[in-house]
């Protein structure tokens, strides 16, 4: 998209290593990562209320998004302590729904867990610069 930002997704020790630098250099801003389209999904957050984030971040708020099926895309954003491992609960009835721009869609239905299909996470909101996150583990919370 004309942006020279970059980043790496790797696994180390068992976790998700999200990591590079963002720049806001040729009009970019943004960098993320996207797991597979995964057919278990829907299963796996039936009768969740909140996705857990285990991860250990660098300080900066990162987003997460979930898509479903049909390609409804839903965000929420969570900031990261430094250097420390940490569960991020992020609600369900806080995400929210989006166009693909990120621009919050007004009204829209709540995510509906049966039809979700993919997991990502992006660095934006002019957070120039190194970044690093390690994600331990995601998880639905079910009360």
């Amino acid at each position: 998209m004309g942006g020279v930002s970059d980043s790496a997704t790797t696994w180390v020790d068992g976790q998700l290593v999200f990591t590079g630098n963002l720049s806001l250099d040729n009009n970019g801003g943004f960098t993320s990562t996207f797991g597979p389209i995964n057919d278990q999904l829907p299963t796996l957050m039936s009768g969740a209320e909140a996705i857990v984030v285990t991860a250990r971040g660098d300080g900066k708020t990162y987003l997460m998004q979930i898509r479903n099926y049909d390609n409804t895309r839903y965000i929420q954003r969570f900031t990261t302590v430094a250097d420390v491992e940490q569960d991020y609960v992020l609600p369900l009835a806080d995400f929210e729904s989006v166009d693909w721009r990120l621009s919050v869609i007004p009204n829209a239905a709540p995510i509906d867990t049966t039809t979700i299909g993919q997991l990502g996470f992006y660095l934006l909101d002019k957070q120039v610069g190194p970044f690093e996150i390690a994600i331990s583990s995601i998880r639905a919370s079910v009360n």
